[in-house]
């Protein structure tokens, strides 16, 4: 029934689901579209220009790939032709270490050379060129030593190798991967030279782009702008007020009817001004942890004592104090209490107090009246058994904590009928007792 007043009130409060929010969506709808539409279209265009920027970057990059893959073929090229020369002017086997370690890495480079060329056919026609040329040179110069090892320094060995076949072969090899790499160089120089005009590009649009639309959207958004900020905040305070007023009735309504079901001995108070005046205190404060519900326990006993209260009575103190120091161990991982006392009038306080994060007030009558009622997952009688064992109960709870205060006595008091409490002020926190002796 409270939450469908509460609906009612916000659902009139703003001229139902539609009403008043219609012009403030009218307002959002012009103050949203223009900027999203022209940040869409310059997002659009700084997006193509990063793309040509990181293409034509990729390219130059491919072909310095290329060149120093071709200059590392050459390398093993000359070092091959420099080993087998040395070998066969020297006949020492030694100057052949670069020709037999350049054999065992060139397949290796001639493969990544036609890899990074395999999208350019005229380059890949010359690396396969290159590749085959190769071998007819390999074979040439293997054919070279054994020829030098059978005949050995003699004429006829000079005449062999005056002939120069071994050196236009390697001449026609060179001449390929000079072709690869004077050619990559050009393709280098003519993409180096897109790539900055891509990076200028990109830096001029960008420039006269973001003014030229800032300047579109203050003049196309300024009034949607105004229009809008003036919309929603009346459109907010209007929802906060009718939050607030539905807050404080369903506040007011839950005090009422829980200290009207308990016949006044459950107050709930919304600040801690609202709590009763503290007794004097009877002993130090005491630090709640599993271990010291006993001791809270025992200061009970002694102020019941101190104040002649009944052992029936005091027994009842006793366990709503229990109780409660027990909620803040479990539910708040502790807390500290006070026990305070006027041993003339015979009255005990007990104050408990956590740091948890309270009771919800969606679960709130259910917490303090509900009997087995827990949201810690085990039977639960706390608020249930200390609303019924002592005399009065305050409760204070809020995400900061919770403030529970238990008052007891000699004597059983009871409070005026709830239908006739005027609303708890600081000034008369407590209502005025009604003695049964």
């Amino acid at each position: 029934m409270e939450r469908d007043t509460r609906q009612a009130a916000e659902a009139e409060s703003v001229g139902g689901p539609r009403g008043s929010r219609l012009p403030y969506q009218r307002a959002a709808y012009r103050a949203i579209f223009p900027p999203v539409i022209a940040l869409a279209v310059l997002a659009g265009l700084l997006l193509w220009q990063v793309s040509t920027l990181l293409t034509a970057a990729r390219r130059v990059e491919h072909t310095d790939r290329v060149i120093s893959r071709a200059f590392q073929v050459l390398k093993l090229l000359v070092d091959m032709e420099t080993g087998q020369r040395g070998y066969l002017i020297g006949e020492d086997r030694a100057f052949l270490v670069p020709y037999e370690r350049a054999t065992g890495k060139i397949r290796g480079a001639f493969d990544d050379l036609e890899r990074l060329v395999a999208r350019d056919e005229r380059h890949l026609t010359r690396v396969r060129s290159l590749r085959a040329a190769h071998q007819r040179w390999d074979t040439y110069a293997r054919e070279e030593m054994e020829a030098r090892d059978r005949l050995g320094p003699s004429p006829q060995w000079r005449a062999y190798f005056n002939q120069g076949r071994g050196k236009a072969m390697m001449d026609d090899q060179r001449a390929l991967v000079n072709e690869i790499i004077e050619d990559e160089e050009r393709r280098r120089a003519e993409r180096e030279e897109a790539a900055r005009r891509a990076r200028w590009l990109f830096l001029a649009g960008g420039a006269l782009a973001a003014p030229a639309l800032g300047c579109v959207l203050a003049v196309t958004t300024r009034r949607a702008l105004r229009d809008l900020s003036r919309e929603f905040e009346q459109v907010v305070a209007s929802e906060q007020k009718t939050q607030r007023e539905a807050d404080e009735r369903q506040r007011r309504f839950l005090r009422e009817v829980l200290a009207t079901v308990t016949e006044g001995r459950l107050q709930l108070c919304d600040e801690e001004a609202l709590l009763p005046v503290p007794l004097l205190p009877f002993g130090e404060r005491i630090d709640l942890r599993s271990e010291t519900l006993s001791v809270l326990r025992r200061r009970v006993e002694e102020a019941a004592s101190a104040g002649d209260v009944p052992p029936d009575r005091a027994y009842q103190l006793l366990l709503a104090a229990g109780e409660a120091g027990m909620n803040a161990v479990v539910h708040a991982g502790g807390g500290e209490a006070q026990v305070c006392g006027d041993p003339e009038r015979g009255r005990v306080q007990v104050w408990v107090r956590d740091r948890g994060r309270g009771i919800s007030e969606e679960s709130l009558h259910r917490a303090t009246l509900e009997r087995g009622f827990t949201t810690a997952g085990t039977l639960g009688f706390g608020f249930w058994m200390m609303v019924n064992a002592v005399d009065r109960v305050w409760l204070n709870t809020g995400p900061d904590g919770t403030i529970v205060v238990l008052e007891h006595g000699r004597n059983p008091i009871e409070t005026l009928p709830a239908w006739l409490q005027a609303d708890i002020v600081p000034e008369a926190r407590s209502p005025a007792p009604l003695s049964r002796a």
